[in-house]
């Protein structure tokens, strides 16, 4: 779509006609640093097994080509999909509105600054963000429903998390090691999956909400700046395998007589009984 030799082009515009994008597609356009893609086409995907890590390297048009990118923007009725930009190192930005992030969507991109998922809904899937070690902050927009295992995991710099009452589902360590300092736990999520948050150091303040039906194991576990946690319902289940929820020096402050007081006694953690 675009002449051969074409020095001075810096955005890359990819139609809502599109079906298809190769690999070469941006041969010899080594100034594009921007990319908007309206629509829903498919990006071809070039694989290769490293025989060090024993594992496939995945190039997408832009990383095959070296493309400087520092934005992308993106509409599309569909997922964004997988691969097109992990592992990218140089500082850029992404506005994205679409159905769903599919797995490993921007994983290893050390120089992700920011992040506008604003209008999207669906899944945000597995590895779609992790290790992205500049990400700050990431509010999730109303209509996302589910965050699958290490979304976000090991962002170190991930401070400011913000949860839609649309979430019905978190996995395994979608936030593990992150720089979460509080967060609020919305209706609409009725189960904190295992290692959710777990060695969120810098975490001090957590929200639950008395429909909260489980707590799995190591959800919460080595979030040592975690000094207390409210319990507001009787019945949350707090662990399934005989682990542990909360580090030892956190107070379980809950109902008399509830499952709260019953993990508290188990583990030896300090318990507060909150008033009817």
């Amino acid at each position: 779509a675009y002449p051969v030799d074409a020095d001075d082009y810096t955005t890359a515009v990819i139609p809502k006609e599109a079906t298809f994008v190769s690999l070469e597609a941006f041969e010899n356009l080594l100034d594009i640093n921007t990319v908007i893609i309206n629509g829903d086409c498919e990006f071809e995907v070039y694989r290769e097994y490293d025989s060090n890590s024993k594992t496939d390297k995945k190039f997408s048009p832009f990383a095959y080509s070296g493309l400087p990118i520092r934005k992308v923007v993106a509409e599309r009725e569909s997922a964004f999909p997988g691969n097109i930009l992990n592992n990218h190192a140089i500082n850029f930005t992404a506005e994205l509105s679409c159905n769903g992030l599919e797995s490993s969507a921007f994983s290893g991109c050390s120089n992700l600054r920011e992040v506008s998922l604003e209008g999207s809904s669906g899944v945000i899937g597995s590895y779609a963000f992790g290790t992205c070690g500049k990400l700050k902050s990431i509010a999730i927009p109303e209509g996302v429903t589910g965050i699958d295992a290490y979304a976000f995991n090991d962002c170190k710099q991930l401070e400011e998390v913000t949860l839609p009452n649309s979430l019905t589902y978190m996995n395994t360590y979608a936030f593990a090691r992150t720089a979460i300092r509080e967060i609020v736990i919305p209706e609409g999520l009725t189960n904190i999956n295992d290692n959710v948050f777990s060695n969120c150091t810098s975490l001090t303040s957590v929200t639950l909400h008395e429909k909260l039906d489980s707590i799995m194991d190591y959800a919460f576990y080595g979030c040592t700046s975690l000094a207390s946690i409210t319990i507001p319902s009787r019945y949350t289940t707090l662990g399934m395998n005989g682990a542990r929820v909360f580090p030892e020096t956190t107070t379980i402050r809950g109902y008399a007589d509830s499952t709260a007081e019953a993990y508290a006694t188990t583990w030896g953690n300090n318990f507060e009984v909150i008033e009817e």
